[in-house]
């Protein structure tokens, strides 16, 4: 017979073991059952939601896809999904350069239907700092004009 807990060898009449001293009666024993771990929940993804296929096999989502805004890459939108090269970027900026031209173009440009939607944003942006710009200009141009005739004024005390 072997012991249950050390796994050594001891005679069948023994009640302890002479290697660990464990108590070889069964039936004062306690025994300890271990308790079954609960199984693990499985998780089955949902199917994804999407419309049968389209006259061309592809198919059709139901929803957006993610991190997209409405009215831009995801959708049908003028300029959605173009991508500019380093070289257009160079002509767009001297095109910008140019005192009138690059005026009327970035109006085109921002908004104009044609243009891809990085170039739109910039050009956009590009004006909205332009009309701060002249605007910060026409304040300062003002108040120096106004301190300018006061300073004049006192020079005739």
């Amino acid at each position: 017979m072997f012991c249950e807990k050390c796994g050594s060898q001891i005679s069948d009449n023994s009640t302890f073991c002479g290697n660990c001293g464990a108590s070889m009666n069964n039936a004062a024993a306690p025994s300890y059952a271990p308790h079954p771990r609960p199984a693990a929940p499985s998780y089955t993804p949902p199917p994804p939601n999407y419309i049968p296929a389209t006259p061309n096999n592809h198919p059709v989502y139901s929803h957006a896809a993610p991190n997209s805004r409405p009215g831009y890459a995801a959708s049908g939108y003028p300029g959605a999904g173009q991508e500019m090269s380093v070289g257009q970027w160079m002509i767009t900026l001297l095109i910008m350069a140019i005192p009138i031209a690059g005026l009327v173009m970035m109006f085109v440009w921002a908004f104009g239907s044609g243009a891809p939607v990085s170039k739109r944003n910039f050009s956009r942006a590009s004006l909205i700092f332009a009309a701060i710009g002249v605007g910060l200009y026409l304040i300062l141009m003002i108040a120096g004009v106004s301190m300018m005739g006061a300073m004049m004024d006192s020079m005739f005390y």
